[in-house]
């Protein structure tokens, strides 16, 4: 989870984030289903519940390494 501001879209919004880890793996797989498709990404692969099983497995990161990965991901055009 997260809480405080962030930029978005170049706005500035205040708020909270829930964390992720409480949902059961078929919930967490479908909302980044949604979120995938209403990005325009219709064509990706859809995420399995054994995915996230297995993601859940991964050693975990800190908040900088997060914001790391997500710079990574900017300016390699992944994502905005």
């Amino acid at each position: 989870g997260q809480t405080g501001k962030a930029i978005v879209d170049g706005k500035p919004l205040s708020g909270f984030m829930a964390a992720y880890a409480r949902l059961p793996d078929k919930d967490l797989a479908d909302l980044l289903n949604y979120v995938t498709s209403a990005a325009g990404k219709a064509k990706s692969k859809p995420f399995t519940a054994a995915e996230i099983k297995a993601a859940r497995g991964w050693p975990k990161m800190t908040a900088a390494q997060v914001g790391e990965q997500r710079a990574a991901l900017v300016k390699s055009g992944v994502i905005k």
